[in-house]
């Protein structure tokens, strides 16, 4: 059989065969005579029409693709569109070649299709098909081995047959054409931003309210993803959308779902905490529903404004939302029964695990109603227990009295909660911060507490202090332990405490890596030797800005004095980068780069679209305060926007659309590669990329990597990739940029 990079290939290659315009080549009341096997020979049967079909011309084309072993994959298709055809029937041969595996199309199978081969001869037959084929039509794949590349004297395409949806046979000629591979257009840096954001998305008959690991899939992200693609893309000019589509088409995509994803994700986002509800109850013993009156009850005051309006009845999350009501109907009934059997100590005990839960739910926009019910469930339960002759009713309505109290102080001193930014991932042995920030009027006494879990075993804990009127606050964790696994996952939790109540704010899964050792094969940058830190001044062709250039400081990187004095102590975290110590301690004193704080740099830290272009203006000495309002996510009073519009007007960057930059989205290593060989403004025939991933460099990019690999700046990783949609951290950045300077001045 074909392996799976051979059908991706072939896949590919149809669809970018779709784009060729043909008018259609048939005739009216033409039919088809399918083949059928009788003893190794091909035959005609009767069909009880003594009328000759007639004959008609089709165009057929083969793309080859050269596969590792030698061997290659070709794929058969129409380029002409051919009328709705219900079977099929022809024979390829092949001269001087070996047939090692044939499959007909998936579309054209439907169990009584048969391949028959017979030397170098395939005959590919479909007898009958329950639905009608038409259009440019992908026929089928073979796999030959073959001294010589596939031509059209080596390959034959004949017999070709079929019946149409009425029951009439055609015969077509068909004229075969040969090449490799499909041709598609590059796309331009803007081109494939959105490309990319496209890509993205889930295709909408795979939309589900669930994910894989059956967790709620975040419903509103999806739809603020397939909101901002949209609208990307409709500002594009006919031009690029082409370009799009066409490349969309080459890997079996297209732009439908820009139009069709976002009333489906309207609906969804809509029903979705319905589907919620239904999760939590279905998950929980019947026991213990009693403790989940609070949320039945908030359900039932709103279930008549919830629409499902935009999702197709027909699709699988329809079906989930059908499901999911019905789940709650059930578990109500229930609920309802041990509500009446339940006696007021149970209910009592109910309400404080009530609370308990609501509070793991801070997130849930129902969160404030969530509480109101719960205190008119407590004051009812107070009114039944003291009128009660239950012997223990003043001790239990003093126990209520304080949970209600309880209730009540969180009303009243919580009116909105914290919110929490974790960082992508976690290095071994360096320190790393949790960011923290809350409403100005919810500012009050309160404390946060991080706790970090692998599997179910707590690993690491720290409680943070935070004083009324504090908005935000770093949670630094120390250098992390030897208890965090190496390459491996722990979760990262963030509570938070406030009015003896408490929440449990979000929490993330991030990876753990060991901190790179000198060796160039862990940062994938060149690391050879470059000169001392001594020697790092600003001379050569580069000019520097001057310290005292404004706003050249920024929220994440600043804090540092840049000059040409070496400080007593510099970066106290960047020991163990040995490979990126000079770079990083030659950017400082150049005025290129600057520390976090005083004595950090945070090595391990992401690089920024923003702060890769201070790097690369300040490296080449272009900056300019002349800012105007081209991009809307680029504030003008910000510290980045001098350098982000500095960068865009020498040329180096440009936006992610026409008016959308891409403030805070971490930049990929190709567009990093690009930046500063647009701005090196140097002529190179680079290297010849060998990288087991280079197809994944986009087209803009690929000239620039080959010229800063050629000129030893940058490579790949050990295991032969080069990563171009990896970010990079802020040492590979000082690493790379170090290496453009050394060019500059040598």
């Amino acid at each position: 059989m074909l392996s799976t990079n051979a059908l991706k290939k072939i896949s590919a290659c149809l669809a970018a065969l779709m784009l060729a315009a043909s008018a259609p080549v048939y005739s009216e009341g033409t039919s088809i005579v399918p083949q059928v096997e009788d003893g190794g020979e091909v035959q005609t049967p009767e069909t009880g029409d003594d009328t000759q079909p007639e004959t008609v011309s089709v165009n057929i084309s083969g793309n080859y693709f050269k596969e590792t072993d030698g061997s290659y994959s070709v794929i058969f298709s129409s380029l002409d569109v051919l009328p709705e055809l219900k079977s099929f029937g022809f024979t390829l041969s092949f001269t001087s070649a070996e047939l090692i595996s044939y499959d007909f199309d998936a579309k054209l199978k439907d169990g009584e299709e048969s391949i028959t081969k017979k030397g170098s001869t395939v005959v590919f037959q479909n007898g009958s098909s329950s639905a009608a084929q038409s259009g440019k039509l992908t026929l089928c794949s073979v796999k030959i081995k073959s001294d010589a590349v596939p031509t059209a004297d080596s390959i034959s395409f004949t017999d070709f047959t079929a019946v149409d949806s009425e029951g009439n046979t055609v015969t077509f000629t068909p004229t075969l054409s040969i090449k490799e591979g499909p041709v598609v257009p590059k796309l331009s840096e803007k081109e494939q931003a959105v490309y990319d954001m496209i890509i993205a998305l889930p295709d909408t008959d795979t939309l589900s309210f669930y994910n894989e690991d059956k967790s709620l899939a975040d419903i509103s992200a999806l739809k603020s993803a397939a909101d901002t693609a949209a609208a990307t893309y409709d500002k594009l000019t006919s031009a690029e959308k082409a370009n799009i589509e066409a490349n969309l088409t080459y890997n079996m995509k297209n732009s439908d779902a820009l139009t069709k994803l976002p009333p489906i994700l309207t609906g969804m986002e809509n029903v979705r905490e319905v589907i919620s509800l239904a999760s939590m109850l279905n998950s929980a013993e019947d026991s213990v529903l009693i403790d989940y009156q609070f949320a039945l009850n908030v359900y039932n005051k709103v279930k008549d404004s919830i629409s499902a309006s935009g999702i197709p009845e027909d699709s699988a999350a329809y079906s989930q939302y059908a499901a999911a009501k019905s789940v709650i109907s059930s578990k109500e009934t229930t609920l309802n029964r041990s509500l009446a059997e339940a006696s007021l100590n149970d209910r009592l005990k109910s309400t404080e695990r009530q609370l308990t839960l609501i509070q793991s739910m801070s997130s849930d926009k129902h969160y404030g109603e969530y509480l109101s019910e719960l205190l008119s469930i407590s004051d009812q339960l107070y009114k039944d227990i003291e009128n009660s002759s239950d012997e223990y009713k003043d001790y239990m309505c003093e126990k209520l009295e304080t949970e209600i109290d309880k209730i009540k102080a969180i009303q009243n001193g919580v009116s909105s909660l914290p919110t929490i930014s974790f960082p992508n991932k976690i290095n071994i042995g360096v320190s790393y911060t949790i960011e923290l920030k809350r409403d100005k009027k919810a500012a009050i006494e309160a404390k946060a507490t991080v706790n970090v879990y692998e599997e179910d075993e707590l690993v690491d804990t720290k409680s943070f202090n935070l004083a009324e009127g504090t908005t935000s606050a770093e949670l630094r964790m120390l250098p992390s332990k030897n208890d965090y696994p190496s390459d491996g996952e722990v979760t990262v939790s963030v509570t938070y405490t406030v009015a003896d109540a408490q929440f449990n704010l979000d929490s993330a899964v991030l990876k753990c890596s060991t901190v790179a050792k000198p060796s160039s094969s862990t940062s994938g940058f060149n690391t050879g030797g470059g000169s001392s830190s001594s020697d790092s001044g600003s001379g050569g062709t580069t000019k520097f800005p001057e310290v005292s250039d404004k706003n050249d400081k920024d929220d994440t990187d600043n804090n540092s004095e840049s000059n040409n004095t070496k400080p007593q102590t510099l970066f106290n975290d960047i020991d163990s980068y040995g490979w990126a110590k000079d770079a990083i301690e030659g950017l400082y004193y150049a005025g290129i780069v600057s520390g976090m704080e005083e004595g950090v740099f945070n090595p391990a830290g992401q690089v920024t679209r923003e702060q890769f272009c201070k790097m690369a203006v300040q490296l080449f000495g272009v900056l300019s305060y002349d800012t105007d309002t081209k991009f809307a996510d680029v504030n003008n009073d910000a510290w980045y926007a001098p350098y982000v519009y500095s960068a865009v007007r020498a040329g180096y960057v440009q936006g992610q659309s026409d008016d959308y930059f891409g403030i805070g989205e971490p930049i990929m290593r190709q567009d990093m590669a690009t930046i500063l060989y647009r701005a090196m403004g140097v002529a190179s025939d680079g290297a010849e990329l060998s990288f087991s991933d280079v197809d994944s460099i986009a087209p803009y990019a690929e000239e620039a990597v080959s010229a800063l690999v050629g000129m030893e700046i940058i490579n790949g990783y050990e295991d032969g990739s080069f990563n171009p949609r990896g970010t990079a951290t802020r040492a590979e950045a000082a690493k790379v940029i170090w290496g453009v300077y050394q060019s500059l001045n040598k």
